[in-house]
């Protein structure tokens, strides 16, 4: 049995073949292995939101992403992870005690410019809070909506906007799936390419401020949602940011970083290890109860960004036409002929679940084809 260890920030590729890790699979990409890369995989990958080489099924023949901060057990074509183990606590689960525990972690940021992304939802205020309470003043990012559906979400992102450094930018600017013929060449193909212009727009405001560091609130919808089962905590590489650090924030010299650390899993995993699932967020609007803003703590509700995914299809319909043109011209395939993709425009909006994740699937797969053009053509 050999093991797999991935101790950098970023993902880094395993060539089964000859049992190599390697930063940078460029190489690989030759107009062979894209013409013969698996379309059908990706369908499937996209299912789950990490890249994890358990699940993952090769798109290039062989390549395995292994995700940062990682280690598995390889052995007969296996992957197996190495579970990081919960710690224990001498404090008492409070507000007080994670506190002090934020503290702690904050300390090596207060010598650095930091933002976080001001989402106006439950997580990004409760990291607002949090760094306020430590010392830090962060200038607060966001993307803002006047659509109906965001109406909790725009109160809160007003709420902060009166005594903070805030940019609010117009969602209409950078609806997803805009611009994906200017999205940056890519490795392998990824759903996050369908939002690529929201981080670029994003990452944008943050250079004009010389921002050091965007935090974001991605590990809420799992430590503050999830049922614990079978007592497994979360893994940091479940949380990674990748994607938008390598293609979009690492080009502007800006880190992309989710607030994963060690021991703020460990407290939730053992503050929350005998709660159901909680998609609302309850236990976590109780627990923070003192320092949200009371809209966030006294009532529930879960954002819903369909609307703004059809919106976006729609006002992209020229340039998805293009990449899929281009992609079917290149495979060979009718996933991706004119008739298939007139089809998909003409039931977008009757599309269920299933039927959406395909087409995420297939047009994210289209703009990694397209990206790679200087290669193809």
């Amino acid at each position: 049995m050999g093991i797999v260890k991935n101790n950098k920030t970023k993902y880094l590729y395993f060539d089964k073949i000859d049992n190599l890790l390697y930063e940078d699979i460029r190489d690989f990409l030759t107009i062979d292995n894209l013409k013969h890369s698996n379309h059908n995989n990706h369908r499937v990958n996209n299912q789950t939101a990490v890249e994890r080489p358990d699940f993952y099924l090769d798109i290039i023949k062989n390549i395995i992403p292994i995700p940062p901060k990682s280690s598995w057990m390889y052995e007969n074509n296996i992957f197996k992870p190495k579970i990081a183990r919960s710690g224990k606590f001498n404090l008492p689960f409070d507000l007080d005690s994670f506190i002090e525990i934020t503290k702690k972690i904050l300390e090596p940021f207060k010598n650095k410019k930091v933002a976080v992304e001001l989402s106006g939802g439950l997580d990004s205020s409760i990291i607002i809070e949090l760094f306020k309470l430590c010392g830090i003043d962060p200038y607060l990012i966001g993307l803002t909506s006047s659509n109906f559906e965001f109406r909790t979400e725009r109160e809160i992102q007003y709420y902060y906007e009166k005594n903070n450094k805030t940019i609010l930018i117009d969602s209409k600017k950078a609806l997803p799936f805009s611009r994906l013929k200017e999205c940056p060449p890519h490795v392998l193909p990824s759903k996050k390419s369908l939002f690529y212009y929201q981080k670029e727009i994003i990452a944008n405001e943050c250079k004009k401020k010389s921002i050091d560091i965007l935090f974001n609130g991605s590990v809420g919808d799992s430590v503050f949602c999830d049922e614990i089962i079978n007592n497994n905590r979360w893994q940091i590489w479940e949380f990674e940011n990748d994607w938008f650090n390598e293609y979009v924030f690492k080009t502007k010299k800006i880190s992309y970083l989710a607030t994963n650390s060690e021991i703020i899993l460990d407290y939730f995993f053992l503050a929350r290890k005998h709660e159901n699932k909680d998609s609302f967020k309850i236990w976590a609007r109780n627990h923070f109860e003192e320092i949200l803003p009371r809209e966030l703590s006294k009532y529930y509700y879960k954002a819903d960004y369909y609307e703004q995914i059809i919106e976006g299809i729609f006002c992209s319909e020229k340039d998805i036409f293009e990449i899929y043109q281009f992609s079917c011209d290149f495979l060979k395939v009718d996933d991706f002929n004119s008739k298939k993709i007139n089809k998909i425009f003409s039931r977008i909006t009757k599309m269920n679940d299933v039927e959406l994740n395909e087409f995420f699937s297939d047009c994210s797969y289209a703009t990694w084809i397209y990206s790679l053009r200087d290669i193809i053509e």
